[in-house]
C-alpha cells in the first residue's frame, strides 16, 4: 500500500513514467538476487521435515463444507473483488479526474483495507468458534460496505467540486484522493482481508497447510 501510494502520487508525477518502469523494473531484479542468494542454504531439516508433513492430506478443521463449496466461494468472493476494483477505479476517475491518481487511490485504499482486514481477523475474528456463521457475516458485511460507498457517491462528488480550488496543492491533493477513496471501499476491503484468511481456515487443517 506504501509502495503504491509513493509510486502514484510522488514518484510518477516527479520523474516520469519511463524512469519509473526501469527503477521498478531493476529493484525487482536486485530483490530476486537478493532473495536467491540467501535462500541457498536456508532450509534445515526441520523445515525440510515439516515441508513433507504439508504433503500430507489433512481434512478440514472444523468445516463440514465440501471442500469444493469452499473453493467455489473463494472463487466467486476473488471475482467481484476484481470487478469492483474496476468498477471503484470508474468511479474514483469520474471523482478525481482520469488520471493515475485514481487508480493508486484506489490500489492503495484496496491493499491497506485488505492488510487491516486481515490483521482484525488475527486479532479477534479468529477466535470465534462457528466458522461458516463468521464467514457469512463477513460477506454480508462487505455487500453492506458496498452499498455504502455506492450511496456516498452522489456526496463525494459535491465535496469533490468545493474542494477543487485547493487541489492544485500535492499535500492537499494527495490526502484528498485517498480520503475520498477511502469513503467508498475501505468498508468492504476491511470485509475481504478478514474473509481470506477465514476461507483458508474452512479449506486448511491448521497453519502449518496453510501454503498448501
Amino acid at each position: 500500500s506504501a509502495g503504491c501510494y509513493a509510486m502514484g502520487f510522488l514518484i510518477l508525477p516527479r520523474i516520469g513514467m519511463f524512469w519509473s518502469n526501469i527503477g521498478t523494473a531493476s529493484l525487482n531484479l536486485l530483490i530476486g538476487i537478493v532473495a536467491i542468494c540467501w535462500a541457498k542454504g536456508w532450509t534445515t531439516d526441520e523445515e525440510s521435515s515439516a515441508l513433507q508433513q504439508d504433503k500430507m492430506e489433512v481434512e478440514p478443521e472444523g468445516s463440514f463444507l465440501p471442500i469444493w463449496v469452499v473453493y467455489l466461494a473463494a472463487g466467486i468472493a476473488g471475482c467481484a473483488a476484481l470487478m469492483l476494483q474496476v468498477v471503484w477505479t470508474r468511479q474514483l476517475a469520474l471523482l478525481l479526474g482520469g488520471s493515475i491518481y485514481a487508480f493508486s487511490a484506489m490500489l492503495c485504499v484496496f491493499l491497506l483495507g485488505i492488510g487491516l482486514g486481515s490483521l482484525v481477523f488475527q486479532q479477534w475474528i479468529n477466535r470465534g468458534k462457528d466458522v461458516l456463521k463468521i464467514a457469512t457475516l463477513l460477506l454480508l458485511f462487505i455487500a453492506i460496505g458496498v452499498l455504502i460507498g455506492k450511496r456516498l457517491v452522489p456526496w463525494l462528488t459535491i465535496g469533490s467540486g468545493l474542494i477543487m480550488p485547493v487541489r492544485h496543492s500535492p499535500v492537499v491533493n494527495d490526502l484528498f484522493c485517498v480520503i475520498i477513496s477511502s469513503a467508498i471501499e475501505l468498508i468492504p476491503t476491511l470485509g475481504m482481508g478478514a474473509l481470506l484468511p477465514m476461507l483458508v481456515r474452512l479449506s486448511a487443517g491448521g497453519h502449518e497447510c496453510a501454503g498448501r
